[in-house]
């Protein structure tokens, strides 16, 4: 048997120049004790996450996934290595999850390397999306020894992380219709002897002089773009302009070409509304694009946690403090606030007496690390400052099953950033046109003639509408001498393709974010309680609770519930349920059935952005996942919008499957589905390229993507597809 190291001693490790100090806090056979007990302590939770990755890994992940289900997200020993971890080659004698810990939604420990990830995603549709990670560690220890009858270990460590957020996007769906535009050309002219008051002989021009040309016409709307004024309303005119258009007999005319006076009106407006042009059905279509930018956010943390144990009880004390490098316009009074007190606000320490006299037990509950990492950290913040401490109380005899071991508390404060978002939505629409005007010559007329003319008289009156003044007048066309009129009018229509354009940009900007989070968790059950606030400058309050619990039949019940007082599209009001259970199927197989619901009460809705991430208002799933050695298939039937009356249903299956050594294929398929937007097959491969421990791990994933747009104008289902693909490769070096 190897000589196992005594509290505070020093081991040369194969890492380079590195030693590492490894605590063994009474001897070997307690630790030996504590191993058997956590892992007794924790098969509770692992079942409980089965359950719960039943329903949250259906879906491979995405750029942007919906929120997990309520309770998903509570750690057992399994579950906390499922997440991405940093490999190692060294193996030390401390159990991982005593020193494993989550930082920006990443899990590190000391024996952490230093590592990358690069990668891109690409799609038809979209602008290409960088995906970049890097994690730095260094001046990494970990020491133990006894003071004053207490056993205390500590760990130390810094750790530079890279990552890439969204700085902004944008969303743009366009629905194509095929129409035909109906036009006018309209010409009119009203002159005659100026109104009493004016001296006599006058002539004046009673209508306002504008015309709209084609140069006028804005071409994407075809609608006047500019109005020409050159006269007014009542204005006196030169005789001779009058005698002019009495000249120009047949066609419209605005005046002598001699004089530098126009009057009347000339309009030429190809758009005054449209019909649809079934016989051009077949045009009728959509698309959508979506572009992403993003950008770097470097993080510079040190990390102090420090387990101390007495005969009596354990405790766990947990302190980062980090610099946050943001964006300048991210820098206002209560950033630089929040980054400073990161830098000076005091610790909480799990202090311990010296007990009963006893030594130091070695056998800590597990669940005591466990309600570590239960806590519930802002989803896509970014830590400043967080301390908190947790406690265990030592049992007096071995726990035999879940039911005896011992309840953990943790509390922590956080404070960070978090991404809140201004999104703008706009609708425009256009018009491609894609034939001539045709005007019907049953539709196009020009009369002209006036009072005392052989021709004809004329009767009727101009209304008049002063909107500064609020008043209506009229004139009588048979009040004014000398009456001269010109009148001409013309309908068209022109073949054209209609484009209705909606666009959605949001940008995100990182903002302070305060925040308490504790939880109780034993072996059957994890409780969690959080309230804070987010922007200081809107202010967003919340407060919220889950719990998760795990019965000794297999049952699993899960439930939260969340309120914010000033409610956006990412951080929202709802409730969520999950019911599982999980029991022994054929062959060692264990099969998961089960449901789950949420519902959303004030989120304001956006146009789908990435498939899973679309306002789903309240959700109903019914799931089930049967894992065996071979590995695991899932299920789900999903329906959304029971309570607004747009009900969406969808049937998803995947498998994931082991296909050489270490390396891992996924897929997925969504042969029904009507909702907004949705994953219609996917594909994944994860696989190391060489057979090195330490090799690269190349990851590459296709999917389909498809978005529904509801009818168009004909009644006609419109949607469209989007292919991507992403790649990446993480390493270390």
């Amino acid at each position: 048997m190897r000589n196992i190291p005594k509290l505070g001693t020093t081991v040369d490790r194969p890492t380079g120049q590195r030693k590492l100090r490894v605590i063994s806090i009474s001897s070997l056979t307690p630790y030996r004790s504590a191993l058997r007990y956590m892992y007794a302590s924790t098969v509770a939770l692992s079942v409980m996450a089965s359950a719960a990755h039943a329903q949250t890994e259906t879906e491979a992940p995405l750029p942007d996934e919906a929120p997990a289900t309520a309770g998903s997200d509570v750690q057992g020993l399994d579950e906390l290595y499922r997440q991405t971890e940093i490999r190692s080659q060294v193996a030390r004698q401390d159990p991982p999850l005593t020193t494993r810990f989550t930082l920006n939604r990443q899990v590190i420990g000391p024996d952490s390397q230093r590592s990358a990830r690069v990668g891109l995603l690409f799609g038809a549709r979209r602008a290409l999306e960088p995906d970049v990670f890097a994690l730095i560690p260094f001046d990494t220890s970990i020491d133990s020894s006894i003071e004053d009858g207490v056993g205390v270990r500590r760990q130390t460590g810094w750790y530079a992380q890279l990552q890439m957020v969204d700085r902004s996007r944008q969303v743009e769906w366009r629905r194509q219709t095929p129409v035909e535009l109906i036009g006018v050309d309209i010409d009119l002219s009203v002159t005659g002897g100026c109104l009493p008051g004016a001296p006599a002989g006058a002539v004046c021009t009673f209508t306002p002089g504008v015309t709209v040309g084609e140069d006028d016409i804005d071409p994407d709307t075809l609608l006047p773009g500019r109005f020409r004024f050159d006269s007014e309303f009542g204005q006196r005119i030169d005789p001779r302009t009058q005698q002019a258009l009495k000249d120009a007999e047949g066609f419209f005319v605005r005046g002598d070409p001699d004089l530098n006076e126009r009057v009347g009106m000339s309009l030429r407006l190809p758009n005054t509304g449209q019909v649809l042009d079934e016989s051009r059905i077949s045009l009728s279509g959509a698309s959508r694009t979506e572009t992403v930018r993003r950008r770097p956010i470097f993080t510079l943390s040190k990390v102090e946690r420090t387990l101390r144990s007495n005969d009596v009880a354990a405790s766990l004390s947990h302190t980062t403090r980090s610099i946050v490098l943001l964006e300048p316009e991210e820098w206002d009074a209560y950033t630089l606030s929040a980054q400073l007190a990161a830098l000076v606000l005091p610790s909480l320490h799990g202090s311990l007496p010296a007990g009963q006299g006893g030594a130091p037990r070695g056998d800590i509950s597990n669940n005591l690390f466990l309600a570590s990492n239960n806590l519930r950290i802002p989803q896509g913040g970014f830590t400043m400052f967080q301390t908190g401490t947790g406690r265990v109380v030592h049992p007096e005899t071995r726990p035999r099953n879940p039911d005896e071991t011992p309840t953990a508390f943790f509390n922590s404060i956080w404070l960070g950033v978090s991404p809140v978002r201004t999104t703008v939505q706009s609708t425009n629409r256009r018009y491609s046109v894609t034939g001539e005007r045709i005007f019907d010559p049953d539709q196009r007329f020009y009369y002209e003639g006036g009072t005392g003319d052989p021709l004809q008289d004329i009767t009727g009156r101009i209304t008049i509408i002063d909107d500064v003044a609020r008043d209506i007048s009229s004139l009588e066309l048979q009040n004014i001498g000398d009456l001269f009129l010109q009148v001409g009018l013309g309908v068209s229509r022109q073949s054209a393709l209609e484009e209705l354009i909606t666009q959605q940009r949001s940008r995100f900007r990182y903002v302070p974010h305060l925040s308490f989070t504790g939880n109780r968790t034993d072996g059957r059950s994890v409780v969690r309680y959080f309230m804070g606030v987010l922007n200081p400058r809107d202010a967003n309050f919340y407060v919220g609770a889950d719990a998760t619990y795990q019965a000794a039949n297999g049952f699993r019940f899960s439930a939260s519930a969340v309120g914010y007082t000033n409610p956006d599209p990412d951080h929202f009001s709802n409730i969520e349920l999950n019911i599982a259970r999980s029991f022994q199927a054929g062959n060692g197989g264990i099969m998961t059935l089960g449901v789950a619901g949420a519902l959303e009460f004030d989120r304001p809705a956006l146009i789908a952005e990435s498939a899973g991430t679309q306002n789903q208002n309240d959700r109903i799933d019914v799931f089930g996942q049967y894992q065996a050695d071979w590995g695991r298939v899932t299920g789900r039937l999903r329906a959304t919008g029971l309570r607004n009356g747009t009900t969406r249903r969808s049937a998803t299956f995947g498998a994931s499957l082991p296909i050489f050594d270490r390396s891992q294929m996924s897929l997925q398929v969504t042969p029904v589905s009507n909702e907004d937007a949705f994953i219609q097959a996917q594909i994944g491969l994860a696989a190391p390229i060489s057979e090195n421990a330490n090799s690269p791990v190349l990851r590459a994933q296709y999917a389909r993507m498809r978005y529904n747009f509801g009818n168009d104008a004909f009644g006609q289902n419109q949607s469209a597809s989007e292919d991507t693909f992403r790649a990446s490769m993480q390493f270390e070096f």
